[in-house]
């Protein structure tokens, strides 16, 4: 297979899952609603193998505007401390407040990923107009136009 085909396989496959990746900070950019919420309770979770790991586990608590009580978590660093008020800045979808997530985070790592497969996809499509037909052709194999009998023929005359 040639390799502006593989990259440019590869790539678009990268480009696809990063854009299921990054959806939902997408939406929540478009046509996400800002509004406070209030921290309501914070612990810290167990994780990683035999649960040596802690981290802190934050929740906040907001309204919809349809009055519906909505809630969310978040996970800062160790040392983070609560502000005063207790109130956080979050971004939620009007017509679906269980899409939210704090105002001050954004997933970088799908961005990156789909950087990475378009740059992948745009190297095939270079490949691909810059390949010389002569050196793709120098591996492949003379057809034979009379098929399973030409073989024959061929093997008969000693061609």
């Amino acid at each position: 297979m040639p390799v502006f085909l593989k990259s440019l396989g590869i790539g678009l496959l990268i480009v696809i899952i990063s854009l299921f990746m990054v959806q939902k900070d997408l939406r929540l950019r478009i046509w996400g609603v800002e509004t406070e919420a209030t921290v309501s309770d914070a612990w810290m979770a167990s994780s990683g193998k035999f649960g040596t790991r802690k981290n802190l586990k934050v929740e906040y608590v907001f309204r919809d505007p349809q009055d519906q009580r909505v809630t969310g978590e978040f996970s800062p660093g160790n040392d983070w401390l609560p502000p005063a008020d207790l109130k956080v800045k979050v971004t939620y979808l009007p017509y679906k407040p269980g899409v939210n997530r704090l105002s001050s985070q954004s997933g970088t790592g799908g961005y990156i990923l789909l950087l990475f497969g378009l740059g992948l996809s745009g190297y095939g499509v270079y490949r691909f107009f810059t390949e010389s037909v002569v050196a793709s052709h120098r591996t492949a194999e003379p057809i034979n136009p009379y098929g399973k009998v030409g073989k024959a023929l061929d093997k008969i005359t000693g061609k």
